[in-house]
């Protein structure tokens, strides 16, 4: 696409010459994800109460629009200089900002959770070059992002955190993707898969996913709601107060922020991926 590789294509071309390294610097960064979670909440809650609540989320968000801003304009000089099947990275690229822009004003509780965008690109990176496709890197990382909101619920704020957090994993999925999206217009090369989708990896995972909650929802193990629980039901994702209010009022922040049930969050998973992995079959270009 680019007759002068940029520098996160020599950065894929590089760890896939070097597969180990990939490996050992991927599950270096999963043991972070999941240990170094704390640690870096302590680190916002201090940097958060040295100055104010309000002050607090207008620097975080003064911060991500101005390096939103950046890069978007530098998506958009990309596409100007590469011409190559334009309209349709066009029309995805502003799906991804479009759906981002609703995310935060409907399912935000706080700005500095778009500090998931971050923390899932740098894991969608190194997941890349093992699979040099969008959608096959989000479905890979979807266990972690799915492990990771578990020990939230679970483990590490089992008090605070009364409902799982759907939305987060659905920004980490559209975040990491927005990026590589992005990183592709600039240059970052997708491969051409010849397998037909429905028996590739990535789909069947996918399926098995949409499949297992299907199943839980089905025979009671696992409930939207306490109310919904049965004698053996194993899990519940919502333990709010009142969980069918369809506007939640944050406790802390004072955010009136959507709290996804879990359909709704499966729902826009399943549909997020499926929404890379067409853009991955238009503008696929290295042969397998």
């Amino acid at each position: 696409m680019h007759t002068k590789p940029t520098i996160a294509e020599r950065c894929v071309v590089f760890l896939e010459h070097n597969r180990l390294l990939n490996l050992l610097l991927l599950i270096l960064y999963i043991f972070v994800i999941l240990h170094g979670h704390d640690f870096f909440v302590q680190l916002s809650v201090k940097a958060m109460n040295s100055v104010s609540l309000p002050v607090y989320n207008q620097v975080v968000m003064l911060c991500v629009v101005a390096i939103s801003a950046l890069l978007v304009l530098y998506t958009l000089y990309m596409l100007k200089t590469n011409t190559i099947q334009w309209k349709i990275r066009l029309l995805f690229f502003a799906g991804c900002l479009l759906y981002l822009s609703i995310h935060v004003n409907v399912l935000f509780e706080m700005n500095i959770e778009i500090i998931h965008v971050v923390e899932y690109v740098i894991l969608s990176f190194l997941l890349f070059p093992f699979t040099r496709s969008i959608s096959a890197t989000l479905i890979f990382a979807l266990p972690i992002m799915i492990g990771d909101e578990l020990n939230q619920y679970l483990v590490l704020y089992p008090g605070y955190n009364k409902y799982f957090e759907w939305s987060d994993i659905v920004m980490d999925i559209i975040g990491s993707g927005t990026l590589l999206l992005m990183l592709n217009i600039a240059g970052l090369q997708l491969r051409k898969r010849n397998k037909i989708f429905w028996y590739r990896p990535e789909f069947i995972l996918l399926f098995l996913f949409g499949l297992c909650m299907f199943i839980g929802w089905l025979s009671g193990t696992l409930a939207s709601t306490t109310a919904e629980t049965q004698s053996n039901t194993l899990f519940v994702f919502n333990r709010l107060p009142q969980p069918e209010q369809f506007w939640q009022i944050h406790a802390f922040t004072g955010a009136r922020y959507h709290v996804l049930w879990p359909i709704e969050g499966a729902v826009l998973i399943v549909l997020l991926c499926l929404y890379f992995m067409v853009y991955d079959e238009i503008v696929q270009e290295v042969t397998e």
